[in-house]
């Protein structure tokens, strides 16, 4: 990666540093080089900014496996750990210190930083829980509630004046459920973040369990059967998108050549057990994760959708996955699109609580979702360096002057909202606060979510729209509510080569529901050069 020194604080970094701001015991480097260092040993990185600038007090540790090239020169950077055993420095480290390639206050300093978090970590420890605390009744409940929450509803279209969403249970005597992706239990990642629920709840089950005689289910991705099923359906549920196959960590072939690169290590029983489980996961799927090189569904996903479109008006798209997914051309010709993203042991009921009505989907777009795949940067597949720019997402699809299907921040739930009487408060070091007035518009209570944006001019040279503040707030149905956002004018500031710098003058703030809403209540924020100048 190749990057420029203002590009990479201005946009790759802040959100590592406001994590580690609030507190965090350990970080882990990345497998890339960046600017010609490989990141596992970049002392820039890991000493200079992270430990220097940012007072991070933590210990570093490497990304799994080959997570640094130069064991020596890494511990003198700031690398702590090697993960997730002893490979290349237990090999090299030795005879280092013997021969004074490896200062021993290097070492010492690595291993006093690993200790200090140990020792934390058990002076903050609490009483282990039992067993039995593991998928609990607390713990499903929570986890159905954080599916319904993080639900984006981007689409919901009125047919006689009625909204596609919710589904009055009531009312209807056959709903079709369609898709591959309906009756799996689809946790997404299969990689390090692999976790394995004693139960999952697939979106089959949960409406089953709600809707019981009343549901029709058709796997697979035959258009014919899915739409035989669907015709004569008040409403038709077909669920589609990704799964660990299309995204995540990449899982490589285990064979005799690559545990050679382990060396002696792949001997110790822990290891081998290991090895033997990603052989096995490997062969049973042929190709796990990695990069998408396409955005859009797969081609049966589409034709499966169409097929279900041409034959019922009231189709309900939901869509799983953990990324952007262009929705194009299809989009347009369904009643609802409903992103689930990987919605957790509980989703199947929290799918079923939101298109039932029980619960509203509260989630708002943490991206923007272009209507092209070609409105975003384009990939080089081949390349072995790649530069970093300012340019991507919300912010290129600004800059270029396109809009996106669905913006940053968006998202429906099932009442509207009205802002009004946007208020600024003074510039006090690099914060701010913003109040707002929030009424539900709608017949019934629901969550909302103010997002505060400020706007520099367009000849800078750098993104005009910036988030500096959000707050999601639950109004009852005809209510109002006062609602302050906490703000900062950190993503506004500019490095100029030894800190940053916030630059003098008037700034316009928005509260909108999302980037770039029209319906957006604007004020001034006057901003002092003095006032936040000098963050590092």
């Amino acid at each position: 990666v190749l990057v420029d020194e203002d590009v990479l604080r201005e946009v790759y970094l802040p959100h590592f540093r406001t994590v580690v701001e609030a507190g965090v015991d350990c970080v882990m480097s990345a497998y890339n080089s960046v600017n010609g260092t490989w990141a596992g040993q970049n002392r820039h990185l890991l000493t200079e900014i992270l430990r220097r600038e940012w007072g991070f007090t933590g210990f570093v540790m490497t990304d799994f496996i080959w997570g640094l090239r130069d064991p020596v020169r890494s511990v003198a950077a700031g690398q702590d750990l090697e993960m997730p055993f002893r490979q290349q420095r237990a090999a090299t480290l030795p005879a280092a210190l013997a021969d004074g390639r490896l200062q021993r206050a290097d070492a010492e300093r690595a291993a006093h930083r690993q200790l200090r978090a140990q020792v934390g970590l058990a002076l903050r420890a609490r009483p282990r829980p039992n067993a039995d605390v593991v998928a609990s009744v607390a713990h499903l409940r929570l986890a159905r509630e954080v599916a319904c929450r993080g639900a984006v509803l981007l689409r919901n279209r009125s047919r006689d004046g009625t909204p596609a969403l919710p589904v009055d249970e009531a009312a209807v005597s056959r709903v079709a459920l369609l898709g591959r992706l309906a009756d799996q239990p689809n946790q997404g990642d299969v990689g390090s973040s692999m976790v394995s629920p004693p139960s999952v709840i697939s979106i089959l089950d949960g409406l089953r369990e709600r809707l019981g005689a009343k549901l029709v289910h058709v796997g697979g991705a035959d258009p014919v059967s899915a739409a035989a099923a669907a015709r004569d359906a008040d409403a038709a549920v077909v669920v589609v998108g990704l799964s660990s196959v299309d995204e995540g960590e990449s899982i490589i072939g285990v064979d005799v050549a690559s545990t050679r690169l382990l060396g002696g290590i792949a001997r110790f029983r822990p290891v081998a057990s290991v090895l033997v489980q990603l052989a096995a996961r490997v062969t049973k799927s042929k190709q796990f994760g990695g990069d998408r090189r396409d955005l859009r569904l797969h081609a049966e996903d589409v034709a499966l959708i169409s097929a279900v479109t041409r034959v019922n008006p009231r189709t309900i798209v939901v869509v799983i996955g953990g990324g952007t997914i262009v929705l194009d051309p299809w989009d347009a010709d369904v009643a609802a699109v409903l992103l689930a993203w990987y919605p957790g042991m509980a989703g199947g009921q929290a799918v079923a609580d939101i298109l039932l009505g029980d619960t509203e989907p509260a989630g708002r777009l943490p991206l923007a979702i272009p209507r092209r795949q070609a409105d975003l940067p384009q990939v080089d597949w081949d390349a072995t360096t790649v530069t970093y720019g300012r340019w991507w997402g919300q912010r290129k699809l600004d800059r270029d002057g396109v809009a996106a299907a669905y913006p940053l921040g968006f998202g429906l739930g099932y009442s509207t909202f009205a802002l009004a009487d946007l208020k600024v408060g003074p510039l006090d070091g690099e914060r701010f606060t913003a109040s707002i007035t929030v009424t539900n518009t709608g017949d019934r209570a629901g969550h909302h979510v103010v997002q505060v944006y400020a706007v520099l001019p367009a000849d800078t040279g750098r993104p005009v729209h910036h988030l500096v503040g959000f707050r999601s707030v639950h109004v009852a149905a005809q209510a109002n509510a006062r609602v302050v956002v906490d703000c900062s004018v950190r993503p506004l500031q500019r490095w100029s080569g030894r800190d940053f710098v916030t630059d003098s003058g008037s700034v316009a703030v928005r509260a909108a529901s999302y980037a770039g809403d029209p319906a957006a209540v604007e004020a001034t924020l006057v901003v002092s050069g003095s006032d936040a100048a000098g963050q590092t």
